[in-house]
């Protein structure tokens, strides 16, 4: 269908000179000439095999080559596949995608595996180091310390997070003698371990 110079400048100013699908700079001269640099077609974002109309609010611009892909496809149908394809090959483009998230747990502390307890038990009000696992002969084991423990006060410093016991714990020379208050189910018990 033949538009109108008036027509083809609405439909090329509604994504900024961009075709609809690959973002690719399309040139405006270069309307209809199949092989030009920036050559482009007005698309219909419903096709019109599946019902889609010739007003302007259906009408968009495309590169001819993915004019020419998308087919009967609606533009949201052909926009997904090319996002997919594009994640496939080309992952590097996408790194927020990939991104690991870290999960913050805290690494072994004289053969501790600690956690924020107040996390563990689902309880807010809790304060304190929850241990995860006692490493086998470490100091922790040596002193007593078994998991399930929840470890609240090092050497008269009360413990409010996993982290305050791994920092408390590193800053110590090794040799040094540890005073650990610790909740063991409903009975209180204290430990002297040597980090």
């Amino acid at each position: 269908m033949p538009y109108s110079e008036y027509e083809l400048n609405y439909i090329f100013d509604k994504t900024g000179g961009r075709c609809i699908h690959c973002r690719k700079k399309l040139g405006w001269s270069n309307y209809g000439i199949v092989g030009a640099r920036g050559a482009w077609e007005v698309d219909h974002s419903k096709a019109v095999a599946r019902g889609g109309t010739d007003y302007l609010r259906n009408l968009i611009p495309s590169c001819i080559p993915c004019n020419r892909a998308k087919g009967s496809q609606s533009s949201r149908q052909y926009n997904e596949s090319i996002f997919l394809e594009t994640i496939y090959k080309h992952p590097h483009r996408f790194p927020e995608l990939f991104q690991r998230k870290k999960r913050r747990k805290a690494k072994a502390t004289f053969g501790l595996e600690v956690a924020d307890a107040n996390k563990v038990l689902s309880m807010p009000s809790v304060i304190g180091a929850c241990v995860g696992s006692v490493r086998p002969k470490s100091a922790a084991a040596l002193a007593g310390l078994k998991a399930g423990d929840i470890i609240f006060e090092v050497n008269g410093i009360p413990i409010i997070a996993a982290v305050d016991l791994e920092t408390m714990l590193k800053s110590m020379k090794k040799g040094s003698v540890v005073s650990l208050v610790v909740q063991r189910g409903f009975i209180k018990l204290k430990f002297i371990a040597v980090v």
